[in-house]
């Protein structure tokens, strides 16, 4: 009975254990793209998970290709990230602690992190330890010879100095000299050229003194594991063995350099004279690099297995690195949106992790804690665009567009170029208001008139965002037809005009004609034949798309607000519009999804409609086209339209129950200038 009874409890051990595999397995093969791993650690091993971790980012040093390894190792196994909220820097080059601090994205006071290594930021070590308290940290030190001559000419300061100072200098040259020569460039030059790594690492001199540089020394040999870019492998492999991370940790592409460690040039004698006046000017850099070095050399000459462990580390490096050379062309937004949008096998998304930037790890680590698209997806580096020129399309539904970017450049005390409402000719002062002998910001165009775009930014600040919208020509003929009245008003009925329209033209008038034919093509200044084929067009169309940062789509309503939203980088509250009848620039009819009421229409009837407007046909097709490639590279943009939905809805009921507070959202454009006229623009 004994015997039984053992039998029958090992029998119920073995099917709940097997039953907890299988749900374990379940969970697993359920995971996101955010999957996390609790590690196996080893007994003789500090524990991996229980280290929080601080990545000092030095300058052109290799260390993109070290802060893609920690986002990675950091998602892995699940840490939060202290992410920067403009996804770029954390204050720097700033020492400041609470600007360090408020630069981090969700930050509350008593909130801690795990791991802080996704942008710039200088060791200030009373800021971090408030954001990742009880951290290893961890930095990058490369040859200082190197380091000047890469970044020389990586942040172009010959030609900095040229622009400036109209002088022609190469790094010899300037290293005759200096201290003196780097005030002829741009501010940030002395910092990225001067014992730029000592800077990074909280030296508030870049001529420092050596009981300082020292005293840093010994704090970093205490606190910090330091890597070498010029043994980069070697550094790797001895991180891994020291903290017992997995091989697949360190493996790496490189994102900026492409050397790997290995044999050294043998240097001329011209070499080795600008190595020593380099050296000489980056004191403290050379001090620290020398240290380091010599200590990481030192460590693993004596760590047995070492040469093993990097022989195979540089076997899986290649491998991974052949396999993931199909992805080499793809940019690093493209690797997020392969990540965050599409399923992918074990392998190929590890090569889109290896190749993602820090921006882009950033804004996915702020996707997996919970941010909305609408805080996180922005294509500055978080701050509004200052310049944006917006063409409108004659007979085109875009006037809620139009008033948008108007209120948005009101609230952002833009200079701004307003429509006149009653213009004497086609010249520009008679079409806008404008503020005398200064550079405009925002210009939102003519509603019945072209302008063509070159003279547009004539008038504006330089690195304009040039934008446009079209809609489906079948349609916008359609509703042009029934706005002007044009059956009652001349007596040709729709189908009569279509079948033959040159012969009508006279009929319903010249001026409507040439709106109705070919009208958008015509508002961006192509005037083509009336017997233009789609073909003819082509090469036009192309032309006006190219200039174009963005054609937005009416029929892709939500998608092209959420995308204008993003381009500009804009705050979502001021892009709201309210979709009620008082709302002069929606049709009757509109919805949340649709600015006008779309019309049925016979197949023949469209298709003759379309041949009419062949060049009409070939935008659109284009505009899509492009429009599409754009909503590619986008991420979370179905999101992003579900909460413009709500949030459009929200709005729309309280304009119904407060007409007054939403009294600037339902001008039209022309009214709109009109009100601002008034406030000095002539």
């Amino acid at each position: 009975s004994m015997q039984l009874n053992t039998t029958a409890m090992v029998f119920i051990g073995v099917v709940l254990l097997g039953t907890a595999a299988f749900a374990f397995i379940i969970s697993v093969s359920q995971s996101d793209a955010y999957e996390s791993v609790k590690p196996d650690v080893p007994d003789h091993c500090e524990s991996r998970v229980d280290i929080p971790w601080v990545y000092i980012k030095t300058h052109k040093t290799g260390s993109s290709t070290i802060a893609n390894m920690m986002h990675r190792y950091g998602n892995k196994y699940g840490l939060t990230f202290a992410t920067p909220k403009d996804d770029t820097f954390y204050a720097w080059p700033s020492m400041n602690e609470n600007q360090i601090i408020n630069t981090v994205w969700d930050y509350q006071q008593g909130k801690v992190f795990d791991i802080l290594c996704s942008a710039h930021v200088r060791y200030q070590r009373r800021a971090l330890d408030v954001l990742v308290p009880g951290a290893k940290y961890i930095t990058v030190l490369r040859s200082p010879y190197t380091h000047v001559k890469s970044s020389w000419s990586y942040w172009g300061v010959a030609n900095h100095i040229m622009q400036k100072s109209r002088r022609s200098l190469t790094l010899e040259q300037f290293m005759e000299d200096p201290l003196e020569l780097v005030k002829l460039g741009n501010s940030g030059d002395r910092i990225l050229l001067i014992n730029s790594q000592a800077f990074d690492l909280g030296m508030t001199s870049h001529q420092p003194k050596m009981s300082d540089v020292e005293q840093l020394k010994e704090e970093m040999d205490e606190d910090f594991f330091v890597l070498i870019t010029d043994h980069m492998d070697e550094s790797l492999v001895h991180l891994k063995r020291r903290f017992c991370w997995d091989m697949e940790d360190i493996v790496y592409i490189s994102l900026k350099q492409r050397s790997r460690s290995g044999g050294v040039k043998k240097k001329s004698a011209k070499d080795l004279a600008l190595e020593e006046k380099i050296n000489k000017m980056n004191y403290a850099d050379k001090a620290l690099y020398d240290y380091f070095e010599a200590k990481l050399l030192r460590e693993i000459e004596n760590d047995e297995g070492f040469e093993e462990d990097l022989e195979e580390f540089r076997r899986q490096r290649d491998s991974l690195s052949s396999y993931c050379a199909k992805f080499a062309r793809m940019d690093e937004v493209s690797h997020r949106v392969q990540l965050q949008e599409k399923q992918l096998s074990k392998e190929d998304r590890n090569c889109h992790l290896v190749m993602l930037d820090s921006q882009s790890f950033s804004k996915m680590m702020k996707s997996k804690e919970g941010g909305s698209p609408q805080e996180i997806e922005c294509m500055t580096q978080g701050y509004p665009v200052r310049s944006t020129a917006y063409i409108r399309t004659i007979g085109v539904v875009d006037g809620a567009i139009a008033n948008q970017l108007q209120r948005y450049a009101k609230n952002s005390r833009f200079r701004t170029i307003f429509e006149k409402k009653s213009p004497t000719d086609n010249s520009f002062k008679s079409l806008y208001y404008s503020r005398p002998n200064s550079k405009l910001n925002v210009f939102v165009g003519h509603s019945n008139e072209y302008t063509p775009l070159s003279k547009v930014l004539q008038h504006m600040e330089a690195r304009v965002v040039t934008i446009t919208t079209v809609m489906d020509p079948v349609q916008r003929f359609i509703r042009l037809w029934k706005l002007y009245n044009v059956e009652n008003s001349s007596g040709v009925t729709l189908s009569t005009y279509i079948s033959n329209p040159h012969q009508y033209k006279q009929k319903i008038g010249e001026d409507l004609h040439q709106v109705l034919h070919n009208g958008m093509c015509r508002s961006h200044g192509i005037n083509m034949e009336f017997d233009a084929t789609t073909q003819k067009s082509r090469q036009p169309v192309t032309s006006v798309s190219n200039s174009f940062k963005a054609i937005l789509i009416v029929e892709e309503w939500l998608k092209s607000l959420a995308y204008v939203r993003r381009l500009l980088c804009v705050k979502h509250n001021l892009f709201d519009f309210p979709v009620i009848e008082e709302n002069n620039n929606l049709d009757e009819g509109a919805t949340l999804s649709l600015p006008y009421k779309e019309q049925a229409v016979p197949e023949h009837v469209a298709n003759q409609i379309k041949q009419f407007n062949a060049c009409d046909v070939e935008l659109y097709r284009q505009a899509n086209a492009k429009f599409q490639r754009l909503l590619d590279r986008q991420v979370s943009m179905s999101e992003e339209e579900e909460i413009l939905r709500e949030k459009f809805k929200e709005y729309s009921n309280n304009c119904r129950d407060n007409i007054g507070r939403c009294k600037e959202a339902l001008m039209t454009p022309s009214t709109f200038s009109e009100a601002q006229s008034k406030s000095g623009y002539q």
